[in-house]
């Protein structure tokens, strides 16, 4: 098999060495795979096996088509990975899994559809949530699991469009401000 413009420089490093068409893949490292057309994978242990998809760093694994893991751990368990589709993660242990998700820090972690964990500890899991700041709490994150949720240092946005700041849970469904009127009357 053939498959044009793959390079592969390691002890046990693949790039296009899986399927017809993975064109253009390059891998460099001991044990670096680039098996899908136009994947990277640079370092030990690192993996691209979709389309675009570029791994940087031991152990990285970008999985996800056009997604992009950076960063090293010893182990894949610790590595950052990115699986879903134009996903990025950055970071010991982060993991973006869902389309368009980021996660960026150690331990951060982005699920939602369009989700964003910015800092250590981050958690977003509502479609379109954002969880930004790490906490000086140990065991404490920072987590958005409402849709288009905005949780900030340590706090938790449980509710739709909810926007906590700080360890102080919110729970209170998003509704528009009510006028004195509206008050009064109730």
């Amino acid at each position: 098999m053939t498959n044009t413009g793959a390079t592969a420089i390691g002890v046990g490093a693949q790039a296009g060495a899986t399927a017809p068409g993975e064109i253009n893949a390059t891998a460099v490292g001991n044990g670096a795979l680039a098996n899908a057309a136009n994947a990277t994978a640079l370092g030990q242990g690192s993996t691209a096996s979709d389309t675009g998809s570029t791994a940087l760093g031991t152990n990285a694994q970008a999985t996800g088509t056009n997604a992009i893991a950076t960063g090293g751990a010893g182990n894949v368990v610790n590595a950052p990975t990115a699986s879903g589709a134009q996903s990025i993660a950055i970071g010991f242990l982060s993991s973006s899994t869902s389309q368009f998700a980021t996660s960026l820090g150690t331990q951060s972690a982005a699920t939602g559809f369009a989700a964003s964990a910015i800092g250590s500890g981050t958690i977003a899991t509502g479609d379109g949530a954002t969880a930004l700041g790490t906490t000086n709490v140990p065991g404490q994150f920072t987590n958005a699991a409402g849709v288009n949720s905005v949780a900030i240092e340590g706090g938790m946005a449980n509710a739709a469009d909810s926007t906590p700041l700080g360890a102080i849970p919110s729970r209170a469904q998003h509704r528009p401000t009510a006028s004195p009127l509206d008050r009064a009357r109730a």
